[in-house]
């Protein structure tokens, strides 16, 4: 790999780390103006959350992409998108499944889209172990519904029946 291509690959981490920066000044800047009239039970606070762990993934991609390329590693702008003809086929087949999603959401419900996105979502980037694609996507839906409704009381439909 020469130097300006291991730039290159440094290049989406730190234009993420810029943007989630300034997500965590903006996060600041609102929670101060609104603090006095927000109420002590809303959610204000999930802004700076987001925003603050924006930066620590940045971070850590930052890091990783770092070390690919100091190790001399093939790294892609795209981590896990296929080559070729085949990436942009995955690439749109993908973007069709979160439009799908999207729009199927509040009539199949947040488990039985949100497996199914995932579900697809590791197809299309390799993942071909049976295990792996039944297990992993049911219990990271259940897991982001909890998340989820437990501690903001979002209304949001589990399944189809809901």
């Amino acid at each position: 790999m020469n130097r300006f291509s291991a730039k290159l690959t440094l290049l989406v981490p730190v234009c993420f780390l810029i943007v989630a920066l300034f997500f965590v000044y903006l996060s600041i800047v609102l929670s101060r103006e609104t603090i006095v009239l927000a109420d002590p039970n809303s959610p204000a606070f999930f802004p700076a959350i987001i925003s603050f762990l924006l930066v620590i993934f940045s971070i850590l991609d930052l890091l990783a992409t770092r070390k690919r390329s100091s190790d001399g590693l093939r790294t892609t702008l795209v981590p896990g998108s296929l080559s070729g003809r085949w990436g942009i086929l995955s690439d749109l087949v993908i973007s069709l499944i979160i439009i799908l999603y999207i729009l199927l959401l509040p009539y199949a419900g947040f488990l039985v889209m949100t497996v199914f996105l995932m579900l697809s979502i590791m197809f299309f980037v390799g993942e071909r172990k049976v295990i792996k694609l039944t297990v992993y996507p049911v219990i990271v839906a259940v897991l982001m519904y909890y998340a989820a409704v437990r501690p903001f009381h979002t209304p949001i439909p589990f399944l189809p029946w809901d």
